[in-house]
């Protein structure tokens, strides 16, 4: 059976909270396997290609690389896909660990993307969560 979507609930690795130098989001073999994302060939090394997302909310449409990192079989130690190039979208959206995005496959190389944000509780303030601004009175 043939996946057509599924849905990363974001960690805060995945957005960057952690001062990682990730590269991208790990993507699950059963979701190549069952369609979502075609395979990639073997027989180079580090496979890619480039995927169309459509971001459902703004409708704004960026492109994201879709990677074998295969270098076990080339002597090496990684065997893994990722998606990466979402770096900058997950930063303009104020995307944070707890938040979900489901991923649409509507084509070969076409996605659209729907963000899902958590709840996020009301936090106590404090005098120092505030920035003051100093200026000339009118």
């Amino acid at each position: 059976m043939k996946i057509k979507s599924a849905t990363k609930i974001l960690s805060d690795n995945d957005v960057g909270a952690t001062n990682s130098h990730q590269a991208g989001f790990l993507i699950p073999k059963s979701l190549i396997k069952h369609g979502l994302f075609d395979a990639l060939p073997e027989k180079v090394l580090n496979p890619r290609s480039r995927l169309k997302f459509l971001d459902q909310t703004s409708q704004d449409v960026f492109y994201v690389n879709f990677i074998h990192y295969n270098n076990k079989l080339f002597g090496g130690t990684r065997h893994e896909f990722r998606l990466t190039g979402m770096t900058k979208w997950i930063k303009e959206n104020g995307l944070r660990g707890g938040d979900s995005i489901e991923i649409t496959r509507n084509s070969l190389f076409e996605y659209s993307v729907n963000i899902q944000k958590a709840n996020r509780r009301a936090q106590n303030l404090s005098q120092e969560s505030w920035i003051l601004l100093y200026g000339e009175e009118a």
